[in-house]
């Protein structure tokens, strides 16, 4: 006899430590044959955000002027009433200008803070989304690689304090073919983690890393306590301007949270939380 049991919680952010009773019993012969056998089993939820991103871009290259959408899709996954304050701040090059949307009724060319509301309405499986949109324009005369960085604050008023978070986006606009090259002497766009996984990470495992550069040359991660001191140093190898995928081994620290930063020629990467389990 073969026993399968399925537990679906659904959306949970409560460890969950069901028992279930399964009854075996003769048809026939002396009751005492009957037995009752108990199963425990342990939910653990893996993620206890209300509120998650959706088919997001943190970063995107485009090739020539003009307007660039950047940006995605924020989930309230319980559809429950909730005022979401989302600050952006847009550091954009020379002649660049930023329209930043939430749900496409509330936009502005600015650096701001806009108030959007949750309806308490939505589907439990498909989750209750709203659009959060950067439109980038470049000018026609944008002749080099340049890019810029954008910057979202999320904060909702009610919900858990993990809800709320800091997310940096970045778009990277090549010159059109009949531009020049970028000057090596101007000033740098910089270095930036896109993406870190698996997160959290187990001891035996590599970390796997997603780095955009605006220039070639190596880099290093360097992993820092929760205190801002570091514990270590990795070799991360020659990065090229453009996307890079890496991944990194040999993370001898203690099990705990660490903050990883990427450095490449002066330039460091905004910092990424990590876990780390031995």
């Amino acid at each position: 006899m073969g026993l399968t049991v399925d537990l679906s919680p659904g959306y949970s952010t409560t460890p969950l430590s069901p028992v279930i009773y399964i009854r075996l019993s003769a048809l026939t012969g002396d009751p005492a044959d009957s037995v009752l056998l108990q199963f425990k089993s342990n939910y653990t939820p893996s993620d206890p955000h209300t509120y998650l991103w959706q088919n997001t871009v943190f970063t995107r290259t485009f090739n020539g002027s003009g307007k660039h959408p950047l940006g995605g899709q924020i989930q309230n996954r319980l559809c429950s009433y909730d005022t979401m304050s989302i600050t952006s701040q847009q550091v954009l090059p020379a002649g660049w200008t930023g329209k930043f949307c939430v749900a496409s009724t509330a936009c502005s060319m600015n650096d701001t803070t806009i108030k959007y509301s949750f309806a308490s309405t939505g589907d439990p499986l498909g989750y209750d989304s709203r659009t959060i949109n950067y439109t980038i324009t470049v000018p026609t005369t944008q002749k080099t690689v340049d890019s810029a960085i954008l910057y979202v604050s999320v904060h909702p008023k009610g919900g858990t304090v993990a809800d709320s978070g800091n997310y940096r986006f970045s778009l990277v606009v090549n010159p059109p073919p009949q531009g020049v090259e970028a000057d090596p002497s101007a000033p740098r766009a910089g270095v930036v983690v896109v993406n870190a996984w698996p997160n959290p990470i187990m001891a035996a495992s590599k970390l796997n890393l997603d780095i955009m550069t605006d220039r070639d040359g190596p880099a290093i991660a360097h992993i820092y306590d929760m205190s801002g001191i570091e514990k270590a140093t990795l070799e991360v190898g020659e990065i090229a301007v453009g996307s890079n995928r890496v991944t990194l081994s040999g993370l001898a620290v203690p099990s705990g949270d660490y903050i990883l930063r990427i450095q490449q020629d002066g330039a460091n990467s905004g910092p990424v939380r990590i876990s780390y389990i031995r």
